[in-house]
């Protein structure tokens, strides 16, 4: 009997060792399943802000392309109003009034005459802003 009682125990030291053994290894199982999904997760969190780092550079690129072409029209704006002003002052300086010292006495008051001309130089352009 005495044998028995030693099996008996020994059965049930064996059954309680492999009991705690699976525990462990479904404990380390579930563990690592976690591990997994968070893994997963951390992967898909990941692509997301890459996805969402492309977008905001490819929003940020089109941005920057609009605003170098408004800069570029802006320019050649500047530049015609530039050209446009040269073209104004070349014909006011061509027509400044010359009084002669002929015609100085010539109005009857003997005060020397002269004449005033306004130049507007417009393009169609800068009118239609008007």
């Amino acid at each position: 009997m005495s044998k028995n009682k030693v099996a008996f125990k020994s059965s049930a030291a064996s059954d309680s060792y492999i009991g705690l053994v699976t525990q462990s290894h479904l404990k380390r199982s579930m563990q690592e399943q976690e591990q997994d999904k968070e893994s997963h997760i951390e992967v898909v969190s990941v692509m997301m802000v890459d996805v969402t780092a492309e977008a905001t550079m490819a929003e940020m690129e089109r941005k920057i392309n609009f605003l170098m072409k408004v800069v570029e029209e802006r320019d050649h704006e500047i530049t015609a109003l530039k050209d446009q002003m040269k073209a104004c002052e070349t014909v006011e300086s061509s027509q400044t009034p010359v009084v002669k010292a002929t015609d100085k006495g010539k109005n009857g008051a003997g005060k020397p005459t002269t004449t005033t001309i306004n130049l507007y130089c417009f393009s169609l352009s800068s009118a239609a802003r008007i």
